[in-house]
């Protein structure tokens, strides 16, 4: 692998993420410039954690309180909060959550990706981007396995088979390694989180990543037992055909709402409307699904792609940006909401 001089840059339009780039490497412009994949021997673990800004440590530190009935406010007369610890980072000083107990085991950046290494095989992993949102809230890394996977044999229909291992540090989700496909010519992530599909592996900050060593191995063959099927579902979606009337149906099972609705009055009813055509004009319009159009691949990536691009709840709240609030849902988020539109059009497209 490439050691300290592999040439990596900033990304210079990322909105508050922050990460590694390689330079002269293909690079997803609606990540907000955070991702460039490197197709030779990448970056090693600890270069990698350099690069993507992550070389910092956290650390547990007291929690304090006015004690009862201590009058002022000077520091002599507070007192310990028992079992209650806030985490907070070492280089900057910044704290990202208080209130945690004595159970709860922190993660640091190194022990988390040089775990990816344990799990790719005790060698340096094959990173391809890193980084952090939130100031260092959540932090990740991405490696590649294996080889692009074609659908159809078709170069539009190119999958990157792709390894998110992320952690955070405020006490807003565990530690995760997740299957990542994109669908490259568009820039979709796939869910196709089915009961036989398994998507991620999580280890909650009660324990140590020693001691899920044995289990996160596994996790490995979890990731290529989920892009053999994944490559199996999008085969079985490719020759599924849709015809206009069948897209009409999928469209008002998916998104359903009264037809007898005013529209003009009921918001609801209207933005469910519009979602509806939303999705139908991507597949109708955009020059990368007219191959599939017609096939419930076709509709599948249409659904994805407004659900990554084109939804509006993209807006900044007090402790991100937007863009990095974009990022972590596309990247990230696990819950009903993030993932239901792409679960929902999964499910009624396999019938």
């Amino acid at each position: 692998t490439a050691g300290a001089d592999h040439r990596t840059r900033e990304g210079s339009n990322m909105s508050g993420i922050k990460g590694f780039q390689s330079e002269g490497q293909r690079q997803y412009a609606s990540w907000a410039g955070c991702v460039t994949w490197i197709e030779g021997d990448g970056i090693s673990t600890a270069d990698a954690i350099a690069a993507a800004g992550l070389d910092w440590s956290v650390e547990m530190t007291p929690v304090y309180a006015p004690a009862p009935d201590a009058p002022g406010d000077s520091a002599e007369r507070l007192q310990v909060i028992p079992n209650r610890y806030a985490l907070r980072r070492t280089d900057t000083g910044a704290y990202f959550v208080t209130g945690v107990t004595g159970q709860y085991q922190p993660v640091q950046n190194a022990d988390a990706f040089n775990f990816g290494d344990d799990i790719l095989g005790g060698q340096d992993a094959p990173w391809v981007s890193g980084g952090s949102i939130r100031e260092g809230a959540v932090v990740y890394m991405q490696a590649r396995l294996g080889a692009d996977i074609r659908i159809g044999g078709m170069e539009s229909e190119r999958i990157d088979p792709l390894l998110t291992i992320s952690n955070a540090h405020d006490g807003t989700g565990s530690f995760i390694v997740n299957m990542t496909p994109v669908r490259v010519v568009c820039e979709n992530t796939f869910r196709m989180a089915r009961g036989d599909m398994q998507r991620a592996w999580r280890m909650q900050h009660r324990t140590t990543l020693q001691a899920k060593a044995t289990e996160a191995r596994e996790a490995l063959q979890l990731a290529f037992t989920y892009y053999a099927k994944l490559a199996e579902t999008g085969e079985a979606l490719l020759a599924k055909t849709l015809d206009a009337k069948a897209q009409q149906r999928f469209l008002r099972q998916l998104i359903p709402y009264d037809l007898k609705a005013d529209l003009d009055k009921d918001r609801s009813a209207r933005n469910r409307a519009e979602a509806q055509a939303a999705v139908a004009g991507i597949l109708a319009s955009k020059e990368d699904l007219q191959k599939v159009n017609g096939t419930a691949w076709g509709m599948y990536q249409a659904v994805a792609d407004y659900s990554d691009h084109h939804r509006g709840d993209g807006r900044d709240t007090d402790v991100a940006s937007a863009a990095e609030n974009r990022f972590y849902r596309i990247v990230f988020a696990e819950g009903k909401r993030e993932g239901g539109l792409k679960d929902r059009a999964l499910e009624l497209l396999l019938k």
